[in-house]
């Protein structure tokens, strides 16, 4: 079931404080489809707890390549760059970050910072898949993190394939809308000027 949350003064503060650069609709594949509003924004601080979901990445190694998840084809989106998941109970941001990469795709990471959020908002009825999201809004905070060592093993089966891209090819197909936090996150790693 659903838990409704209204949004309290302290998170219309922190939304009203960071402007969005992109804002557009995505359209979840779920059964129903589930309508959101998505917005991005940039941030040094982590978003109030009350409307965390997931907690994000995008994963830098050195020399200059990203962390970038198939389709090789990409439709532009910063979805292709961000990886994470939700927490596991009694895990700080940083526990889950470094668990859910692993998960997904075998790198060890290291967070370095807060270079956003995306902002979802429900544009329809609520749906029972995402009963343990805040609704109508939920936020994901994206940190820039560093991938240290791979690791096969830690990888779950069936995770989206991904590899590692030049960054400056990253930042060509990413959408000139969603690319600041493509920016930030390679900025905070040393990868960007």
């Amino acid at each position: 079931m659903y838990h409704s949350t209204r949004v309290d003064a302290a998170t219309e503060g922190f939304l009203a404080a960071h402007p969005a650069h992109y804002e557009g609709r995505d359209d979840w594949p779920l059964d129903p489809v589930a309508p959101l509003r998505v917005r991005l924004c940039l941030a040094s601080t982590l978003p109030p707890p009350t409307f965390r979901s997931s907690v994000t990445a995008i994963v830098a190694h050195e020399p200059e390549s990203v962390l970038f998840l198939q389709p090789r084809t990409p439709t532009g989106t910063i979805a292709h760059l961000i990886v994470g998941g939700r927490p596991e109970r009694g895990e700080s941001p940083d526990e889950t970050l470094r668990r859910e990469v692993a998960e997904e795709t075998g790198w060890l990471v290291e967070p370095t910072t807060v270079v956003g959020f995306r902002h979802f908002h429900h544009l329809g009825a609520p749906h029972p898949r995402l009963a343990d999201r805040p609704y109508p809004d939920f936020l994901q905070p994206v940190y820039a993190a560093i991938a240290t060592t791979y690791d096969a093993g830690r990888r779950l089966p069936d995770e989206i394939p991904c590899e590692l891209v030049a960054a400056e090819w990253a930042l060509e197909v990413t959408e000139a809308t969603q690319r600041p936090l493509l920016s930030a996150a390679l900025r905070a790693n040393g990868l960007l000027r």
